[in-house]
């Protein structure tokens, strides 16, 4: 399966996880994340994902959410 997934959702992981469905999206995240690094799920990345993350204000998530593209 292919998914594409817009850049909200790798920031998800950054957010305020007090919050219940902050993060329950992020668990859902990470699972998708672990099924493509077993090759089950094939990631998708448009030129839009790599724009939106450079503009991204906070290096330290802009500098990991590259790691993952």
């Amino acid at each position: 399966m292919k998914l594409y997934l817009d850049t909200c959702v790798y920031n998800r992981p950054f957010d305020d996880q007090t919050q219940e469905r902050i993060s329950l999206e992020t668990q859902a995240f990470l699972i998708i994340l672990e099924k493509i690094e077993k090759k089950i799920y094939t990631l998708l990345i448009s030129e839009v994902n790599f724009f939106e993350n450079e503009r991204n204000k906070r290096f330290e998530r802009k500098i990991k959410i590259k790691t993952i593209f």
